[in-house]
């Protein structure tokens, strides 16, 4: 019973964030947010990304993929990043970016294996509107990736 409480809780959490909007009160504007705030609400938002791929609330996650594109595209490049990337250690660098299109959240994760970058934008009533994980490779992967590449290419040929 608490799991499932849990797991209604952390559902009602995410479509909260990700797709209840407000109009905008008068004489306050969304861009008065600070950069701390930002980087919270992105922290949030990646944390609750990890506990739905985290394995234990599959139908959950398939349900919130089924309802919501952006929410699918974040579990699909986070999943496929995870396999480069290793086990979760902790959060590394934060940085956010306040503009008049929206705000742009920037996390550096570290990894078991390999850090990452990860990149949270939302538009300018807090939804969400992308969510992509990129993994940083060291100069010799990229050189070896490439090598293999050009190889590829030239046997096609």
């Amino acid at each position: 019973m608490k799991k499932w409480l849990l797991v209604l809780g952390m559902i009602t959490c995410i479509l909260g964030v990700s797709a209840c909007g407000s109009k905008e009160q008068e004489g306050v504007s969304w861009t008065d947010m600070s950069e701390d705030e930002a980087i919270y609400y992105g922290e949030q938002t990646f944390q609750n990304l990890m506990m739905i791929c985290s394995g234990a609330y599959e139908t959950e996650k398939a349900q919130l993929a089924k309802a919501d594109a952006v929410s699918a595209a974040a579990f699909s490049s986070w999943e496929s990043a995870q396999a480069d990337m290793g086990d979760y250690v902790d959060i590394l660098e934060r940085s956010a970016e306040i503009n008049d299109d929206g705000i742009i959240v920037n996390l550096k994760v570290d990894g078991s294996s390999h850090d990452a970058n990860i990149e949270i934008i939302f538009d300018d009533e807090y939804m969400m509107t992308s969510m992509s994980t990129n993994v940083i490779y060291s100069f010799s992967e990229l050189m070896a990736k490439a090598f293999m590449n050009t190889l590829l290419g030239m046997g096609t040929v």
